[in-house]
Order: C-alpha cells, then sequence, then structure tokens
C-alpha cells in the first residue's frame, strides 16, 4: 500500500511539473510574463524584432525600450488578440500598410519616442477598435489623407509636441 502512495505522489508531483514547465514555456526568453492577465513585458531587453515564443492569447504586450526598427504586418500577426501594444522608445522609422491590420482588437497603441517621420496610409488599416493612440515624440512631419479614416473609435490621439505637423483636410474622413 506504501508503494502505491509513493507512486500517487510522484504521479502527482509529475503533473504538476509538467503544467509548470508548459506555462514557463508559453512565455519568451528575457521576458516577463503575467498569465492571468495574458500580459507579456519584454522592455529594455535590446531586442531588434518581435520576440518568438509569445502565446498568441496575449492580450498586452509590451516592447518599449528595445531596438526595433521597423513593423511590418507579418511581425504582429500570430497575436490577435491583443487589446495594447506599447512600441514607445525605439527606433521605428518605418510603418507599413497593413502593419496592425491583424489585430482588431486592439484598444491602445503606443509608438511615442521613434524616429517617425510619415505615417504611410493605411498603415492603421482594419483598426476600428482603437481608442487610443500614441504618436508623440516622433519626428513626423505631415500625416496624410485618410491616414485615420479605419480609426472609427479614436477617442485620444498624441501627435508630437516639439515639432509643427501639417495635417491634410482629409485626414479622418471616412
Amino acid at each position: 500500500m506504501a508503494s502505491l502512495w509513493g507512486l500517487g505522489r510522484l504521479g502527482w508531483l509529475g503533473l504538476v511539473l509538467a503544467l509548470t514547465a508548459v506555462q514557463c514555456a508559453g512565455c519568451p526568453p528575457r521576458c516577463d510574463c503575467a498569465a492571468q492577465l495574458r500580459s507579456v513585458s519584454c522592455q529594455r531587453k535590446r531586442l531588434s524584432g518581435v520576440p518568438e515564443g509569445i502565446p498568441t492569447e496575449t492580450r498586452l504586450l509590451d516592447l518599449s525600450r528595445n531596438r526595433l526598427r521597423w513593423v511590418a504586418p507579418g511581425d504582429l500577426a500570430p497575436y490577435p488578440r491583443l487589446e495594447e501594444l506599447d512600441l514607445s522608445e525605439n527606433l521605428i522609422n518605418t510603418l507599413e500598410p497593413n502593419a496592425f491590420a491583424s489585430l482588431q482588437a486592439l484598444r491602445t497603441l503606443r509608438l511615442r519616442g521613434n524616429q517617425l517621420k510619415l505615417v504611410p496610409m493605411g498603415a492603421f488599416a482594419r483598426l476600428a477598435n482603437l481608442t487610443t493612440l500614441d504618436l508623440s515624440e516622433n519626428k513626423i512631419v505631415i500625416l496624410l489623407d485618410y491616414t485615420f479614416q479605419d480609426l472609427r473609435s479614436l477617442k485620444k490621439l498624441e501627435v508630437s509636441p516639439y515639432k509643427s505637423v501639417h495635417l491634410e483636410a482629409s485626414l479622418f474622413f471616412l
């Protein structure tokens, strides 16, 4: 009977270890994850790209204060449940059209403190749920026609306070 009890405890211990390993495997190396909050923080990790291993169910992703230089359409496609994305204080100088199109649940997008001079038409395509967009502290000199046309829920837009930004007349028209 004692040997059966020992086997039972070993079985439970194995199960607990297996579950812990699975939970830990869902977080990229060098990042901090909070499974309950479905958040991944990879800030200040000197990353030059989106790290592999981010759980697809992540809702909050913080990639601020890294070395990212651009955002291409496929970079964030595996994370369609993202509600908040922080790309602040990177070296981003290029946003491609449809860069965030797969993030239809996104509500907050922070791009503060990058190297953006121009935001191309379509960079924010399909972000109908976005309520907050922070483009402050960039080098933006012009925002083109229809840049924000898909942002139907936008309530807060922050643009660089340091320079004069030319706003096209049809910037917000649908």
